[in-house]
């Protein structure tokens, strides 16, 4: 089931993801910053890591679901957002997509949008995912 997210958690999390990124972004190193909320009310952040070695390279997300899989234990991450080293919301690549589909199913996704950022359903994102039926419970709404 879908949780709805307040608005200021999303603004939070951007903000919070901008100033990471901020931070740590660096050309071959930091291009991508992840934040994501779960329901407990704690926000999560992960950092892209590249690596020399591409197949080594790690995705912000993962970094962030890790993260909130070890703070909050038991805990559904009901949204993300991940910005690139401009501060853009950008949308999860593919692979974060099918690691969200089995860590997040029910999350909402910020998406870049006209007047800033939309959220819409991860399963509005991939429709027809990898293995889908050992998935979203069933339910991909």
């Amino acid at each position: 089931m879908t949780e709805t997210v307040a608005p200021a958690r999303i603004a939070q999390a951007l903000e919070a993801a901008r100033a990471l990124i901020a931070v740590h972004g660096a050309e071959g190193r930091h291009h991508i910053a992840a934040a994501v909320l779960s329901d407990d009310g704690a926000m999560h952040l992960g950092i892209s890591l590249e690596s020399t070695v591409r197949w080594a390279s790690i995705c912000a997300e993962p970094g962030a679901v890790s993260r909130a899989m070890i703070d909050a234990p038991g805990a559904a991450i009901i949204a993300t957002i991940a910005v690139n080293r401009d501060g853009a919301i950008v949308p999860p690549c593919s692979r974060c997509r099918e690691l969200l589909a089995d860590f997040a199913p029910h999350a909402q996704i910020a998406l870049p949008d006209p007047a800033g950022w939309r959220l819409v359903a991860l399963a509005s994102l991939m429709p027809y995912p990898y293995k889908g039926l050992l998935r979203f419970d069933g339910d991909q709404a």
